[in-house]
């Protein structure tokens, strides 16, 4: 199974998706991989999204 594929099992996401917050990102830091953030963005294709969860990426990883 694909991490992708264990996103979209694990975590259905909504259509509209608000911008992730502090609390949502520490849940997947506490029960994924690194490789889940960047599954994550290439599932939403926002450029946007990819910026705001790219700067907790590096705070949590480096």
């Amino acid at each position: 199974m694909t991490p992708l594929a264990q996103l979209q099992v694990q975590q259905p996401l909504p259509q509209q998706h608000p911008a992730p917050t502090l609390q949502l990102l520490v849940q997947y830091h506490h029960h994924h991989h690194y490789y889940f953030y960047y599954y994550y963005y290439y599932y939403y294709y926002h450029y946007y999204f990819y910026y705001y969860y790219y700067y907790y990426y590096y705070y949590y990883y480096y």
